[in-house]
C-alpha cells in the first residue's frame, strides 16, 4: 500500500442527465422511456463510489453560482455522507445531455460551463495544499474548466508532489508533455485518448505496447489503458496485463471509466495486489456500464463480473 488518504479534486464538475429514448428520429416526437439526473464529473464520480465502498475521500471542488443547489441536492442525495469543500464561482456548473439509443449506442451533448479566474485557480490550490501530506493520493480527473490552463495543471501538480503527494490523473485537457512533465502515480486514458496524446493510431498490441513502456520509462509508474468491450491494460515496470470481461447488457457507458480507476484506487488502498486490483478495476467499469446514468454498482454487482474476467500477460 502506497497511500492511505485520497483527495479528488474535480476543475469542472457537470450534472448529467441520461435518457433512454425509444428513438431519435429528426421532426418526430421521440418519447423518453427513463430519466436520470447525476451530480457528476469524472473525479466527482470516483469520489462517490470510494465513499459508497466505506472509504471516506475528501472532495474539493469549483461550482457555479447560477445552479449550486440543484448540483448539490443531486451530490448529497447520491452521497450524503461524502465530506466535499466547494469553491463557488460565477456561472453555472455545466448540465450535459447523454441520450441511450435503442441499439444501445449514446448520443452526448455537452454543453460549456463556469469560466475560472486567477484569483479561483490560487483559492483552489490554496484549498489542495492544506490537505497535503505524505502518502496521499491526489486524483485530478476530467477536462478543465474555462480560464484553467496546462500552466496551471502544472502547477498544482508540482505543490502536491513536492510535499510527497502523489497523483492519478485522467483528463483529455493534458497533454504528453505534461504527464511526461509531472509523472502521475497512476494514469487511466482510453484508446482514443491514448491515441490523441501520442499523435499515433495505435491500431495494433505493439504499437500500444511501445507507447506504454515509453511512458513507463519516463517515470509513470502505474498505467491503465481502457479498452472498451475489449476490457483494461495494466502497465508497470515489471508488468503488464490484459484483464477481459464477459459481454454484458450497456444501458450506459457515461462514468464507467471513473469508476474503473475507483476500482484499482480502492483495491490498492486495500492492500490488494496489481492482478487483483486489475481484475477488481474492470470489475467495477463492466457493472457500471450495465446500470443506468452514472449509477455506482453494488458489491455484489462487481463480484458476479469479477468471477468471469480473464487475464493474461500484455
Amino acid at each position: 500500500m502506497q497511500f492511505k488518504k485520497i483527495v479528488t479534486i474535480s476543475l469542472n464538475p457537470a450534472l448529467d442527465i441520461t435518457l433512454s429514448v425509444d428513438g431519435l428520429v429528426p421532426e418526430k416526437i421521440n418519447s423518453v422511456i427513463s430519466q436520470q439526473t447525476d451530480a457528476a464529473g469524472k473525479a466527482v464520480n470516483i469520489a462517490k463510489l470510494l465513499s459508497s465502498f466505506g472509504v471516506n475521500p475528501h472532495l474539493i471542488t469549483f461550482a457555479g453560482n447560477e445552479n449550486f443547489d440543484k448540483y448539490f441536492k443531486h451530490l448529497r442525495a447520491a452521497s450524503p455522507a461524502l465530506e466535499c469543500e466547494t469553491l463557488i464561482v460565477d456561472g453555472s456548473t455545466r448540465e450535459n445531455l447523454h441520450i441511450v439509443l435503442p441499439d444501445e449506442s449514446l448520443v452526448t451533448v455537452r454543453q460549456n460551463g463556469f469560466t475560472v479566474s486567477e484569483k479561483d485557480i490560487s483559492d483552489i490550490t490554496e484549498k489542495v495544499a492544506a490537505h497535503l501530506a505524505p502518502e496521499t493520493l491526489f486524483i485530478i480527473s476530467g477536462r478543465f474548466p474555462d480560464g484553467f490552463s496546462s500552466d496551471d495543471f502544472r502547477n498544482l501538480c508540482r505543490v502536491i508532489s513536492e510535499h510527497g503527494g502523489l497523483l492519478a490523473v485522467d483528463s483529455n485537457s493534458v497533454s504528453y508533455d505534461d504527464l511526461i512533465a509531472v509523472k502521475p502515480f497512476i494514469i487511466k486514458p482510453n484508446l482514443d485518448e491514448l491515441r490523441d496524446l501520442t499523435g499515433l493510431p495505435l491500431s495494433d498490441k505493439s504499437e500500444i505496447k511501445k507507447v506504454l513502456g515509453e511512458l513507463s520509462r519516463f517515470g509513470l509508474k502505474n498505467i491503465l489503458l481502457s479498452l472498451g468491450a475489449d476490457g483494461l491494460v495494466y502497465y508497470g515496470k515489471d508488468l503488464s496485463l490484459h484483464a477481459v470481461p464477459p459481454k454484458v447488457k450497456v444501458l450506459s457507458a457515461v462514468g464507467a471509466g471513473d469508476c474503473t480507476l475507483a476500482g484499482f484506487i480502492l483495491s490498492r488502498l486495500l492492500g490488494l495486489d496489481i492482478p487483483t486490483a486489475v481484475k477488481t478495476a474492470t470489475s467495477f467499469g463492466s457493472a457500471a456500464v450495465s446500470l443506468p446514468g452514472t449509477k455506482t454498482p453494488s458489491e455484489q454487482e462487481v463480484v458476479n463480473i469479477f468471477n468471469q474476467v480473464s487475464i493474461t500477460e500484455f
